[in-house]
């Protein structure tokens, strides 16, 4: 039995396809080679695939998805995940077609999350203490601005016994990845891990985080560059929000700068 996925890393399906073959000679004349697809978070036989199959291969089929348990699942879901996560880092961005939301369209300027675009890419995740934390990525993609900042979501998630996980925290910095520095936006609760205490954990965890976080950048951009062609050809895209900014407001890409030192540069 062979397993394969999407190789699509902005492909949103959760289905794996298992290509069986007997490994008995004497039986590939009663159960020829045959292919299936499972949903593997409906835990079963993709509906349309049914109908593609002969009743010998159905009924392997079904009978392979009996005998699983919760292991087997388990299983299957880290080698799907794995997959789509290294097909995210490797993909090369000019071959995809992605799909940003329309105000980031008519708006440049507007900050986008990088796992809003590539649901699968790998997580930040790192511990304090006993505490889960990740974060939450969220960048500027207008081409033509200089700035090296994002905004980094720092989300302490709570992982009961029964029950899905959550969020229970949540706090907000800029990250500066050209210069490798984070500059808080929110204040932390009382009794609760300072920006500092998070950001060398996250360093700790994540030792290439400046050389990662540089790279998502440009592939953001990358991407956020041939939508652009896509949707408006030769035609000039938007260059950012139409309302007018003062040169001391703050820069409305989000990096926490005033807009003459930022954006308004280039404008």
């Amino acid at each position: 039995m062979e397993l394969s996925a999407c190789p699509s890393p902005v492909c949103l399906c959760t289905e794996v396809t298992l290509s069986c073959t007997p490994l008995a000679p004497l039986l590939a004349s009663t159960f020829p080679p045959f292919t299936f697809i499972l949903d593997i978070e409906q835990r079963a036989v993709k509906p349309r695939d049914k109908s593609a199959l002969s009743p010998p291969a159905l009924s392997l089929a079904s009978g392979l998805i009996a005998e699983m348990n919760e292991q087997d699942w388990n299983n299957l879901d880290r080698y799907f995940y794995t997959y789509k996560e290294k097909q995210s880092e490797t993909v090369d961005p000019a071959t995809l077609d992605v799909l940003f939301p329309p105000e980031t369209m008519m708006d440049p300027s507007l900050m986008v999350g990088y796992k809003d675009i590539l649901p699968f890419a790998k997580a930040f995740p790192f511990t304090v203490g006993t505490a889960h934390w990740l974060v939450d990525e969220l960048y500027c993609v207008n081409p033509q601005c200089t700035c090296h900042d994002v905004t980094f979501d720092f989300l302490r998630i709570d992982i009961p016994i029964e029950g899905k996980a959550h969020v229970a925290q949540q706090l907000t910095a800029t990250y500066d990845s050209h210069r490798d520095t984070f500059k808080p936006q929110t204040t932390p609760w009382p009794g609760k891990p300072t920006m500092q205490t998070l950001t060398q954990a996250l360093r700790k965890a994540h030792p290439n985080l400046a050389t990662e976080i540089r790279k998502r950048r440009t592939t953001l951009r990358t991407l956020y560059r041939k939508a652009q062609r896509d949707e408006h050809g030769d035609t000039p895209a938007p260059a950012g929000p139409a309302t007018k900014i003062s040169p001391n407001d703050p820069c409305p890409c989000g990096s926490g700068r005033k807009y003459k030192k930022c954006c308004g540069r280039i404008a």
